[in-house]
């Protein structure tokens, strides 16, 4: 399995910069904030409880094939951004971009912070970069910034977002604690 790369961390942290950053490399490729795991945890959870009461080798080969799958879909992904941003410049050079598929995938959807066990045990070897800012520089960007309605509204309330982002960091604290160095 070709490891992909989580970023994950606070709103308003810095992440997006990161990605870009990554992006630039030719064997990079970010595939923005949606992530592969939206939806799908459910489904990834029950077959690895499933696997886990049939025996070391079955539940090893289930952890494989649900990261197989999660690779493969983060391919998908990119192919479908990839032909759908194409100029006519990129269309003369894709011969030469052939031989340059990426072999890394950048997976930015900060609430994975709450899936970092599953990370951990799909992609053992996975970079998992925690985009860290000074909090009030966070909270304060995240209730001054604009977002579309819908799934950011906690940001326009000052004392929702500082409750937020104190249980955003106790749940990295427990990560710190139970898997150091990840």
């Amino acid at each position: 399995t070709k490891t992909p790369i989580f970023i994950i961390g606070f709103v308003r942290s810095g992440s997006t910069l990161l990605e870009r950053i990554l992006d630039a490399h030719p064997l990079i490729v970010g595939t923005g904030e949606d992530s592969v795991f939206n939806g799908r945890l459910d489904s990834i959870r029950n077959d690895i409880i499933k696997a886990s009461t049939t025996g070391q080798d079955e539940f090893l080969q289930t952890v494989k094939k649900l990261a197989d799958d999660v690779v493969i879909d983060m391919r998908k992904r990119w192919e479908i951004i990839d032909a759908n941003t194409k100029s006519e410049e990129d269309l003369s050079q894709e011969e030469a971009r052939r031989s340059q598929e990426p072999t890394r995938f950048v997976d930015k959807m900060l609430s994975n912070y709450m899936n970092v066990g599953f990370i951990h045990l799909l992609f053992p070897n996975a970079l998992i970069l925690h985009v860290v800012r000074e909090p009030m520089d966070s909270i304060f960007s995240a209730f001054k910034h604009d977002f579309p309605p819908g799934g950011f509204d906690y940001t326009s309330d000052f004392a929702s977002l500082a409750r937020l982002y104190h249980s955003y960091r106790d749940v990295m604290e427990h990560w710190d604690r139970v898997l150091p160095g990840r």
